[in-house]
């Protein structure tokens, strides 16, 4: 799963014969795990320089009876979900890159709103993205100092 999504967010025109190898690590688990999986791996091509076409951001949402739908719900929410799903999302277009079911089904209204939810949530994480990228930028060395 990791490597068809690494497929469709390389640029990979400039440099057709270029292999990349992407190893991601479970420190701990609490939910959410293929989404903090994708997202960690966009963040690592990234920080390595690797060329995107978009920026991607990935949305766990998880459907319960007692909230209804959840966005980046916790290992305990996930157990009494009766559906889940990653929802990946161009940044810039709004538009939906990917959607993985990871258990149960969605019916189409709850995927609306689950979509409508992922968008909304992808945009807040692109902006905590971009604040943890430039205070990583400020600590790096400029040219001339």
């Amino acid at each position: 799963v990791v490597a068809q999504h690494c497929d469709q967010w390389i640029d990979s025109v400039q440099f057709p014969r270029c292999m990349v190898s992407v190893v991601v690590q479970e420190q701990s688990a609490d939910g959410s795990g293929l989404a903090v999986t994708l997202n960690a791996a966009w963040c690592a091509l990234l920080d390595a320089g690797v060329p995107m076409r978009s920026t991607c951001c990935t949305i766990s949402v998880g459907v319960t009876e007692a909230d209804g739908l959840v966005l980046d719900p916790c290992l305990e929410e996930e157990t009494c979900a009766s559906a889940l799903c990653c929802i990946s999302v161009n940044c810039h277009s709004g538009a939906i890159v990917s959607s993985t079911p990871t258990q149960g089904a969605l019916s189409e209204a709850l995927y609306a709103a689950a979509v409508c939810y992922a968008q909304g949530a992808a945009k807040v994480l692109e902006q905590v993205i971009r604040q943890a990228l430039a205070k990583h930028l400020e600590k790096l060395p400029r040219a001339g100092q």
